[in-house]
């Protein structure tokens, strides 16, 4: 190995030189047209941004139909109503433990609390179907929408 080999090595050793020494000039020539914010970059992400704003409001639009309106409505009134039989049976579990009014041996209170939960278990399966009618579509799309996504 003369002097010159070990000089400059051999011309992939060359190469592979050359090759580091483009990277490191547009490493810093990158860094430098980063710290200048041009007014073509700022129109390119306006453009972009404003892209993403009129696919929120065309999804936005479908969400104000009347159709949807209605559908959150019946939601709110059937998940609603029993939430209201849940909290009315909690209240009579209190009464009759705090305050129990017996007739004939029996207390009313918990005579009435078997009248509600029976209600309840009525209800129990339609709220269900409403509330998986409300938020499946959106669950499920948002988890396929995540596994969908790449990585």
């Amino acid at each position: 190995m003369g002097f010159w080999s070990w000089m400059f090595g051999t011309p992939k050793a060359f190469e592979e030189t050359a090759k580091t020494v483009n990277n490191t000039i547009d490493w810093i020539g990158k860094g430098i047209d980063a710290a200048v914010y041009t007014s073509e970059e700022k129109a390119a992400y306006l453009q972009s941004n404003n892209k993403s704003i009129r696919e929120m409001i065309l999804k936005l639009q479908d969400e104000y139909t009347p159709r949807s309106i209605t559908r959150r409505i019946i939601a709110c009134f059937v998940v609603g109503v029993f939430v209201l039989h849940t909290n009315i049976a909690i209240l009579f579990t209190l009464l009759g433990a705090l305050y129990p009014k017996i007739v004939n041996g029996v207390n009313v209170w918990d005579k009435t609390l078997d009248i509600t939960l029976a209600l309840l278990g009525q209800e129990a399966n339609m709220v269900l179907i409403v509330v998986f009618f409300y938020f499946g579509y959106y669950g499920v799309s948002n988890v396929v929408g995540q596994i969908r996504k790449p990585k």
